[in-house]
């Protein structure tokens, strides 16, 4: 079951080392809360040599009649959702387990990227900067980086 302080789980990358914190919205938080309470997502799979889980993965495929996808085909795609999107590529390289920005940005490298018009984006960094100055005036002023000022509900 997922528990409101179980919502965002917290994990060490195998490849990478780094921890990071996977914010999940109401949709995939939904998908969690119907399996089990505890226990390997993919019991199976934790039996499976590393080295060994793309071929697995293409053995179900062939089974299923997929054709063309690998394991890693998942990273691609993830990387081009990802910039597409225009999610900062410091948190894609983070949710697909990359150090590196050349690899990365080779994953999103056929991404299809829709520019908003100059004067959307200049309207949305102008509501940036006045909720900033917003939230610097309740704070009497105080400049937010010296974080002395706590914003109440």
């Amino acid at each position: 079951m997922l528990t409101p302080e179980l919502a965002d789980p917290v994990y060490r990358r195998m490849k990478t080392g780094t921890v990071a914190i996977m914010r999940l919205d109401e949709d995939m938080a939904e998908l969690l809360r119907d399996l089990p309470d505890s226990g390997p997502l993919f019991p199976y799979l934790r039996t499976v040599r590393a080295g060994d889980r793309a071929t697995e993965f293409k053995q179900r495929c062939t089974g299923l009649g997929i054709k063309g996808v690998l394991l890693h085909s998942y990273h691609y795609a993830w990387a081009e959702r990802a910039k597409t999107a225009g999610y900062p590529e410091r948190y894609a390289q983070v949710n697909i387990g990359q150090n590196s920005n050349a690899v990365h940005r080779a994953y999103s490298r056929n991404a299809p990227v829709e520019m908003p018009a100059l004067s959307e984006y200049e309207k949305q960094q102008k509501a940036i900067i006045g909720n900033h100055n917003a939230v610097e005036m309740f704070c009497r002023g105080q400049p937010l980086s010296k974080a002395r000022c706590k914003l109440r509900a």
